[in-house]
């Protein structure tokens, strides 16, 4: 039996993740969405990331993934190379070459209800009882960061400890922001 998902399309990865993470949930500074890739190129297998790095490009090219969704953005701030004298734009070409699409999502997997803040919520041993630091103006269970208490009483050592067991290490040695 064939899979949806096994006829999926860049452009159908694409819009399953702004369905999840509405990019107008993104911050006004922030960059999300697609970054690499054409959306009628076929998506066999997806690699997921939190940082786009040329370590995650070879990985994508060593599991045969050609979708990588990433956490954090490639860019930022307006590019005006791709030169492969530079990380990112050695990524970029990298991506390309081996037909993988690239695309994060940053603030807007951030601020929905269920998404990073929350589970990240959830892993450092926040009760359910919590609310955006900064809420949306349209839905205030929407927004920035989470604010609430913990399940059980813990020092800030204990805390701090927990913090750092849980959250990934990240590549950001070859990003230039």
């Amino acid at each position: 039996m064939t899979s949806t998902y096994a006829r999926a399309r860049v452009g159908d990865v694409v819009a399953l993740i702004d369905d999840l993470y509405p990019p107008q949930l993104a911050e006004p500074w922030d960059s999300v969405g697609l970054i690499v890739g054409d959306p009628d190129d076929r998506v066999e297998r997806v690699l997921v990331a939190l940082d786009p790095v040329c370590a995650i490009g070879e990985e994508a090219r060593s599991i045969g993934a050609n979708f990588v969704l990433t956490h954090h953005p490639l860019y930022l701030r307006p590019t005006h190379s791709v030169a492969t004298t530079q990380a990112k734009g050695r990524l970029v070409h990298q991506l390309i070459r081996s037909g993988c699409a690239l695309m994060n999502a940053h603030t807007n997997a951030d601020a929905q209800t269920g998404g990073v803040a929350d589970i990240l919520s959830d892993m450092v041993g926040m009760s359910e009882n919590r609310v955006p630091l900064v809420a949306n103006d349209d839905d205030v269970s929407v927004g920035i960061g989470r604010v609430g208490e913990l399940r059980e009483p813990c020092s800030l050592a204990e805390f701090a400890a927990r913090v750092a067991r849980v959250l990934p290490s990240t590549g950001g040695r070859d990003v230039e922001r």
